[in-house]
């Protein structure tokens, strides 16, 4: 069966003359910043926008799954085989553009803090995300931000790949705010985001960059930013003013290890793998402190890294 799908998925590659973007069996603990995770069938990067749509098309009538990968800051695989494409958008989706007044237009795969100091130097804040890893694409998915400010406040309209009703096509959507809310993005047809129209705010250069600077010092002091993790692993509750954080650091998981993970000594909404951890330990580690936290505090906390495999 798998050699079979290989076959299938070297046939479209062929066609579309991607073989040399392709690798097959790829081990996806490469590709993610925890480090963690099994392989899936094919890692495909695409650089040229014209094909996106062909590609998926030819993905989806032959049933093979795909899932679109950023820069693999906010994800946690399973272990073993997973039966998927992974995608990745390439060099047409790297791109930044500055309009009149205060828009920005980006593609998807353009780094989130090289986004930051580029708008900084036209005088535009956003400060709020520096130190804040991964993609402008894969922030506008979950919303980043801090607790007063988030990405999708700004964004005011999307371009994406849609795939509903067995078709795939291209789509534009003017944002609201019933589409996101904290750590939330939900456009229910959209498989892959392409483009994002932002507006930002006036504020002189030199106070940006200031900004920046004390916000990723601020970061580095009360986050595990050498070590491999995905980042916040869950959620902020909002039936409670504690963090999930403040909660797990009450339940006494601070430093709490399951084979290679531990809950990080500096924050302990981060899972580390600090060992050669498996995928399966994390999530294990992961399911113990949920578990505990509802026990304890009543309280259902919600995953914010995203499983894919599980």
């Amino acid at each position: 069966m798998l050699d079979k799908k290989i076959i299938q998925i070297k046939g479209i590659l062929r066609n579309f003359s991607l073989e040399g973007k392709a690798v097959f069996l790829e081990n996806v603990s490469k590709l993610t910043s925890i480090k963690a995770g099994g392989k899936c069938i094919c890692f495909l990067t695409i650089d040229n926008r014209q094909i996106l749509v062909p590609v998926l098309e030819e993905l989806f009538s032959r049933n093979i799954r795909f899932y679109l990968l950023g820069e693999g800051t906010n994800i946690l695989f399973a272990d073993g085989l997973i039966d998927i494409v992974l995608l990745k958008l390439g060099d047409d989706f790297k791109y930044i553009n500055f309009g009149n007044g205060y828009e920005i237009t980006l593609g998807a795969a353009y780094n989130l803090q090289k986004f930051i100091v580029r708008a900084a130097k036209a005088n535009l804040d956003f400060s709020f995300l520096s130190g804040i890893p991964g993609s402008i694409g894969g922030a506008v998915i979950g919303n980043s931000g801090t607790k007063n400010e988030s990405i999708n406040e700004h964004v005011k309209r999307i371009k994406y790949i849609s795939i509903a009703d067995k078709t795939v096509r291209k789509k534009e959507r003017i944002l609201t705010k019933k589409d996101y809310g904290y750590r939330f993005f939900n456009i229910p047809d959209l498989a892959v985001l392409t483009d994002i129209f932002l507006e930002g705010k006036f504020l002189d250069k030199n106070l940006i960059i200031e900004k920046i600077r004390e916000n990723i010092k601020a970061r580095r002091k009360s986050q595990p930013v050498r070590s491999n993790n995905s980042g916040c692993f869950f959620k902020n509750p909002e039936e409670t003013k504690l963090s999930a954080g403040e909660i797990i650091d009450r339940c006494g998981f601070k430093g709490f290890r399951y084979g290679g993970a531990k809950v990080s000594q500096v924050h302990s909404n981060f899972i580390e793998n600090f060992h050669n951890s498996s995928a399966k330990d994390i999530f294990i580690l992961a399911k113990i402190i949920k578990d505990y936290v509802m026990d304890k505090f009543m309280v259902d906390l919600k995953y914010e890294v995203r499983l894919v495999g599980f």
